[in-house]
């Protein structure tokens, strides 16, 4: 881009502009800027010259503007020498994306509501981090990663105008709802930790329907997702995986362990086989749960038995499920200081391969 703009980029498009929301992330990164010790006591400091970027993003697993505005935020901090006091950074990722500002910090993260009218307090802060309670396993089923047709930011607008059940989710169920769930994250309870984070997407969900015009984030397949779960989990008398959407369809299944991750990706691929034989592509990120599944081929997945919990002949839905991705909690982005990592030439400054 020209003057002070950057190319931000990922899939290898330009994606959607949103300038309002990143002039607010560079205005609030450069009034927080410090700048060089060696350049503090000068007299009349050179005026800074616009800062242009580029932005490249690897594995482009799920929608884009969460990440690319953690990620831009993080790194500007670093560039612009901002100080992370009192979750600053938190706060300026919130102005690119709600989403954002969870995502500074790995592990589990608490976005905290506020009281400032202005939202200035409303910041995520990290209760455990990555290593806390590293035995879960995450497997999302990327049902589709069409741009929605309700945004985050406009839905949830709309459901604070015209939604009764968010006053009275906000008012009387989350505040109790977030102390057990810390309670649960602290003790590594997962049956407090699964049954909370169930009822707390559906509930969300819920509110998406009472809006007007109501909002419908998830799709046929979501439910067939949360269907799969339900039965699993009831069927055992106690909650073997717990399941959660964002405002999409894409589910976010968590497990307590290898093993009922393996299990659950058994029931999934029964349901969801891919539509075509390339089994290795159906799974992205940490490939070895289909080996440790007994699927190693397509001729593996044909011959999966049905889920002892399935009452009768159930249909099955090839291709309705875009792709897997396996995964483990994480730690929040980081700077890179291998040079064979980065994705941008150091000597160029454009991106590797240009």
């Amino acid at each position: 881009g020209g003057g002070g703009g950057g190319a931000v980029g990922a899939h290898g498009h330009r994606p959607i502009s949103h300038q309002h929301r990143r002039h607010q992330v560079l205005g609030k990164e450069g009034r927080g800027a410090h700048p060089p010790r060696q350049r503090q006591h000068q007299r009349h400091p050179r005026p800074r010259p616009p800062l242009r970027h580029h932005h490249r993003r690897r594995q482009p697993f799920l929608p884009l503007r969460p990440d690319v505005a953690q990620r831009q935020v993080f790194t500007l901090g670093k560039l612009m020498n901002v100080k992370e006091d009192h979750g600053e950074l938190s706060s300026i990722a919130r102005q690119g994306s709600g989403s954002a500002c969870r995502s500074i910090y790995g592990g589990f993260v608490k976005w905290c509501m506020g009281k400032n009218n202005d939202g200035s307090d409303s910041i995520a802060v990290q209760l455990a981090d990555e290593a806390h309670w590293n035995d879960l396993v995450i497997i999302i089923a990327v049902v589709s990663s069409k741009q929605k047709e309700t945004s985050s930011t406009s839905g949830m607008r709309d459901s604070v105008e015209t939604s009764p059940l968010l006053q009275y989710r906000a008012q009387t169920v989350v505040p109790e709802r977030v102390l057990k769930m810390e309670e649960a994250i602290k003790s590594r309870n997962f049956e407090s930790f699964a049954r909370l984070t169930c009822a707390d997407s559906n509930q969300f969900h819920a509110v998406c329907l009472d809006t007007s015009p109501p909002i419908f984030y998830m799709n046929d397949t979501s439910h067939r997702i949360i269907s799969l779960v339900e039965k699993w989990n009831q069927s055992e008398g106690t909650p073997r995986v717990a399941y959660t959407f964002d405002a999409g369809p894409n589910a976010v299944l968590i497990a307590p362990n290898r093993k009922n991750a393996t299990i659950l990706l058994q029931k999934l691929l029964y349901y969801f086989p891919p539509q075509d034989n390339d089994l290795s592509s159906y799974m992205v990120g940490d490939k070895s749960i289909l080996s440790d599944a007994g699927l190693k081929s397509i001729e593996d997945v044909e011959a999966l038995p049905a889920p002892a919990e399935t009452k009768m002949p159930s249909q099955k839905f090839k291709g309705d499920v875009s792709y897997f991705i396996c995964s483990r909690l994480g730690a929040g982005p980081k700077v890179v200081t291998d040079e064979s990592l980065a994705l941008i030439d150091s000597v160029t400054g454009l991106p590797k391969g240009v």
